[in-house]
């Protein structure tokens, strides 16, 4: 789904739910996974993310992955807080 530069940050909130929705996985999602996800750089990503956060509508976890060089890194993601969790 390729998101305008112009975005508001409901219209990207609507969009993360939507990507959220749309895959089984709960664990979140990492910057560069909603910067593909959305067609825009991980600089506007992480902009749109912060605004959230602020807000009190992320949490953040962390999960493991492979670096290109075949390390195993700690990368943080990022998961909506539904309207009926208490954390």
């Amino acid at each position: 789904m390729d998101l305008p530069i112009n975005t508001s940050l409901e219209q990207f909130l609507d969009a993360f739910r939507e990507h959220s929705d749309s895959v089984d996985d709960e664990t979140g999602f990492s910057v560069n996974e909603l910067a593909d996800a959305f067609n825009r750089s991980p600089e506007w990503v992480r902009r749109k993310l912060r605004m959230l956060q602020q807000r009190g509508l992320l949490k953040t976890s962390f999960k493991f992955s492979t670096s290109i060089d075949g390390r195993r890194i700690r990368v943080p993601i990022y998961i909506l807080i539904k309207g009926d969790d208490n954390d």
